[in-house]
């Protein structure tokens, strides 16, 4: 192959890849009418893995079918999607076009995602910083007058060389790094830890109540794992009712 077929082969690639990347905004319906979307279709962009993105991004190991509400009050079900806890950006299937969405985050509500028989896990999006603020896909763990939300982030961290499976040398590693966070009514939002302290904390003048209850209901540990259980319990005694 002489150097100008192979020059002509780069270009061919080159622009393919940064197409794909850098597609304009389209809309998720009939093609004939992506220049005006209508109600009830969901909105992206154009998604590839081969543009900064790797399946280490991913929170979930595999697709999984879900569904999606939308800001319009429309809910898409039957859809096949992954969340990328990497770039906090929910990625879903086109059928119609056999290609990858980045759905619009401001279009989105919340999404669930059937992780297994009888699982169902929901994110929704939540302003952290008020209007205007970051937004970000947290987990619903429990949903009363006050809500428990996860988030679970995926961050990149550096190390020394290793050999990954591939037998490729690799000097970084994706982490899954989770936070805990109560939703109040007002929506305001607050970072939860796990242990005694920060649940009692919860009520500094009903402490005793608080050691009362749990006691009667057999609580011991304050793992990170029991946190949705305990807030679950407080909320049904109505200790977020004010």
């Amino acid at each position: 192959m002489n150097g100008h077929k192979l020059l002509m082969i780069l270009v061919v690639v080159f622009n393919a890849i940064t197409s794909v990347g850098q597609m304009e905004d389209f809309y998720w319906g009939d093609p004939a009418n992506m220049g005006n979307p209508g109600p009830g279709k969901l909105m992206g962009a154009n998604f590839s893995f081969l543009v900064g993105t790797s399946n280490n991004h991913f929170y979930h190991k595999d697709w999984n079918d879900g569904s999606i509400l939308t800001v319009d009050n429309v809910l898409h079900e039957n859809v096949r999607l992954r969340y990328d806890g990497f770039h906090d950006e929910l990625i879903a299937f086109n059928v119609r076009t056999n290609g990858l969405v980045k759905v619009d985050k401001n279009t989105v509500v919340e999404f669930t995602a059937i992780t297994g028989p009888g699982k169902v896990e929901k994110f929704r999006k939540l302003n952290m910083a008020g209007s205007g603020g970051n937004q970000l896909f947290a987990e619903v763990l429990y949903e009363g007058d006050i809500i428990l939300v996860r988030s679970n982030r995926i961050e990149e961290y550096k190390t020394s060389l290793y050999k990954d499976q591939l037998g490729k040398l690799k000097n970084t590693m994706f982490l899954l790094n989770q936070q805990y966070y109560l939703v109040h009514p007002d929506m305001t939002i607050q970072r939860m830890h796990a242990g005694r302290k920060p649940i009692l904390g919860l009520f500094p003048d009903k402490k005793k109540e608080i050691r009362r209850l749990l006691r009667m209901e057999e609580v011991y540990s304050y793992r990170i794992e029991n946190l949705p259980s305990i807030i679950r319990l407080l909320d049904e005694n109505d200790f977020f009712r004010k």
